[in-house]
């Protein structure tokens, strides 16, 4: 079984509120987002532990 950390991911918790319009567009040319899910902190951290876990 491959393990996940052989691929190069990169997993942006923002601010309360998310991020601007400008840090979208920058990540967006930069590092394409493959999601549009908007997840709170305390969600998103358990989402990419399981992500990586599993």
């Amino acid at each position: 079984q491959q393990s996940h950390f052989d691929e190069k991911e990169l997993y942006f918790i923002g601010p309360e509120g998310g991020f601007n319009n400008d840090e979208r567009l920058l990540f967006n040319r930069k590092i394409s987002l493959k999601s549009s899910n908007i997840l709170k902190s305390q969600t998103a951290i358990i989402a990419i532990a399981s992500k990586i876990l599993l």
